[in-house]
C-alpha cells in the first residue's frame, strides 16, 4: 500500500529541501526577469505558471519544519541558534508572502489606460484606450467620475520633462468630490483604485465652427508632444458634420522653442474639395470667415495620459518584503562570527 506513494513522498522530501526552495527562486526570478525584458510572454505561460506553484509548495512545506526549528531552539535556550530558526522563517513567510501576492495580483487585477484632457469628465464606465487584465478578473470599472483640472510640469535645461503632474477631481456616486494629485513616480489611490500618471501626455487644440444662422460644432483634436522638445506638431483630419479638412500645425510656444504652452498658436488649413479656403494662423480666440460661417480656434491645453489599476495588494507586498528584511537582518546577526570566550552558541 505505500510502495505506489513511494514516489510522490520523494518528490514532497526533495521540495521541502532548503537547497530546493533557493534553486526554484533562483529560476523564477531569472524567468521573471526575462519576460520584464519583453523577450516572450512568459508570464502567462504554462511553465512560469508551474515554476511559481512549485516555488509556492516548496516554501510553504519547509514553513513548519523551520517553526519546530524554532521551538526546540527556544525550549533549550539557545539564542543564537532561535534567532537563526527565527530569521529563516521570517524569510520562508516573506517570500511566500511575495509568491502568493503577486500571483494573486496577477490573475486579479485590471488596468485601463485614457487620455484625460483638461476640463473634460470620465464616465464611470470608460471605454479604455488600452485595457489589460487577468485571467480572473471582469472588466475594470472605477465607480466614479474623473475630471482634469490641470496638468503641472517642470522642464529640464534640455526640455526633456522633470515632473509631470495631473490635478483631478473624483466624485464618486456615493459621496462628495474630492481632489487628488498623481504624479510620475507618485500614484494616487482612491478606495481600491490606483490612480497612476504615466509618462504620455499631449495637446488639446479645440476647434467651434459656427455655420452662417446655425449652432457651433465643437471639436477636440488631440496631439502627441513633439519627438524634438518645442518642435510643432501636426495633426491632418476631417471636421465632423461638414465638408471641410483641416490641415493643423500646433506651436506650444510661440516665442520659444519649448515643450510649455506658454504661447501657442496653430496654423491651419482649411480645405474642401481639394479648394483651399483658409490659410494662417489662429491662436486662442482668434476665428477665420469660411462660406459665411466662422471657424474659431476656442482653446489650446493639455491632455494626460494616466493609467487605473485594480486588484494588485501593494501593503501586503510591502509587508512581506519588510519580513524578508528583518529576516535577512536576524540570520546575518545569528551567523555572524562570535567573540573569544563567547563559543558556546547559547549567549
Amino acid at each position: 500500500m505505500i510502495k505506489p506513494f513511494l514516489p510522490v513522498r520523494r518528490l514532497i522530501a526533495r521540495l521541502t529541501r532548503p537547497r530546493t526552495a533557493i534553486i526554484l527562486l533562483a529560476a523564477t526570478l531569472a524567468a521573471a526577469m526575462a519576460g520584464l525584458g519583453g523577450g516572450a510572454d512568459v508570464f502567462s505561460s504554462p511553465p512560469f505558471l508551474a515554476l511559481c506553484l512549485a516555488s509556492l509548495l516548496s516554501l510553504a512545506s519547509n514553513l513548519p519544519a523551520t517553526a519546530k526549528g524554532l521551538a526546540r531552539a527556544a525550549g533549550r535556550k539557545k539564542i543564537r541558534a532561535a534567532a537563526r530558526r527565527c530569521g529563516a522563517l521570517l524569510l520562508h513567510a516573506g517570500l511566500l508572502g511575495v509568491i502568493t501576492t503577486g500571483a494573486a495580483g496577477y490573475l486579479t487585477h485590471s488596468r485601463g489606460f485614457v487620455q484625460l484632457m483638461t476640463g473634460e469628465r470620465l464616465g464611470g464606465s470608460p471605454e479604455w484606450l488600452e485595457e489589460e487584465r487577468g485571467p480572473l478578473a471582469a472588466s475594470l470599472r472605477p465607480g466614479f467620475t474623473t475630471r482634469l483640472e490641470r496638468v503641472e510640469m517642470e522642464f529640464w535645461p534640455d526640455n526633456s520633462v522633470r515632473r509631470l503632474a495631473s490635478h483631478i477631481i473624483i466624485k464618486p456616486s456615493d459621496g462628495p468630490e474630492r481632489s487628488i494629485t498623481t504624479s510620475l513616480g507618485q500614484p494616487a489611490v482612491f478606495k481600491d483604485v490606483t490612480i497612476m500618471q504615466t509618462s504620455h501626455f499631449g495637446y488639446v487644440a479645440t476647434f467651434v465652427f459656427k455655420p452662417a444662422g446655425g449652432p457651433g460644432i465643437p471639436v477636440h483634436y488631440l496631439f502627441d508632444r513633439a519627438a524634438v522638445p518645442g518642435a510643432a506638431v501636426h495633426r491632418q483630419d476631417s471636421f465632423p458634420l461638414t465638408p471641410y479638412r483641416l490641415d493643423i500645425r500646433l506651436r506650444p510656444n510661440a516665442a520659444a522653442a519649448s515643450p510649455a504652452l506658454e504661447r501657442p498658436v496653430t496654423e491651419v488649413t482649411v480645405t474642401a474639395n481639394r479648394q483651399r479656403l483658409f490659410s494662417g494662423q489662429l491662436a486662442p480666440g482668434d476665428h477665420a470667415d469660411i462660406d459665411g460661417g466662422r471657424l474659431y480656434c476656442y482653446s489650446i491645453d493639455y491632455w494626460s495620459g494616466v493609467s487605473m489599476i485594480k486588484g494588485y495588494h501593494s501593503g501586503w507586498l510591502y509587508a512581506s518584503f519588510a519580513l524578508i528584511a528583518l529576516g535577512a537582518v536576524l540570520l546575518s546577526a545569528a551567523t555572524a562570527p562570535h567573540g573569544p570566550g563567547n563559543n558556546r552558541g547559547h549567549t
